[in-house]
């Protein structure tokens, strides 16, 4: 293969995203990235000085995608509260293999320090200031991080693992909803939009106190 090239950084940001989907975090490497561009494996140098800084940017790509997908039905701070919190858990549901290499980053994304200053914005003009805005962020970044997380990190096989769980507590509960992955699947969605009401209550109470 080659080393002269003229794929763009934009270029490895979407091959890294695409063998990440396909292979998980393990299967990119210098090799993948070459193969899948049609180039020589170390050509991703002259854009990245690491893989490191590759992955970097393709987590802030899909965190990009989350900042300009978010379009709520209603011009309010919870209604675009709420579209923040559906894209978040839509862009992860698409590419569940980057979860774990987000939670652990160390990086600051400069699509998320957008996300979270509009979060910021909006927390305030529910009325929220002082230490229950900060501790509001907190909640609802847990939440939504730490539930995207416990749904969709065992991909592809995570919503069966879910099912068998929930199966093995023998609770009349579960039983007619835990008797197919896509049943789960339901659960957790439902699960996850009630989490957002109730969090987004107590956002509002809190101002009103």
């Amino acid at each position: 293969m080659s080393t002269r090239t003229a794929h763009t950084r934009a270029d490895y940001v979407a091959a890294a995203l695409a063998i990440i989907d396909e292979h998980g975090l393990a299967g990119l490497t210098t090799r993948s990235l070459g193969d899948r561009l049609g180039v020589h494996g170390t050509a991703v140098y002259r854009h990245f000085p690491n893989l490191d800084e590759l992955v970097e940017a393709v987590l802030n790509e899909v965190i990009g995608r989350i900042a300009d997908a978010t379009e709520p039905a209603d011009d309010t701070p919870r209604a675009r509260l709420t579209a923040i919190m559906v894209a978040t858990r839509r862009a992860f549901a698409e590419h569940p293999n980057i979860i774990v290499p987000f939670v652990s980053s160390r990086g600051m994304f400069p699509r998320g320090l957008e996300i979270t200053n509009r979060v910021l914005t909006d927390l305030a003009a529910m009325g929220l200031s002082g230490r229950e805005l900060a501790e509001a962020l907190q909640m609802l970044e847990s939440y939504l991080i730490g539930s995207i997380a416990f749904d969709y990190a065992g991909a592809p096989d995570h919503l069966e693992i879910r099912r068998v769980r929930r199966r093995m507590l023998a609770h009349e509960a579960f039983d007619p909803l835990t008797r197919s992955a896509e049943q789960i699947g339901e659960l957790n969605e439902a699960a996850f939009a009630l989490g957002c009401i109730a969090l987004l209550d107590m956002c509002e109470r809190l101002a009103a106190s």
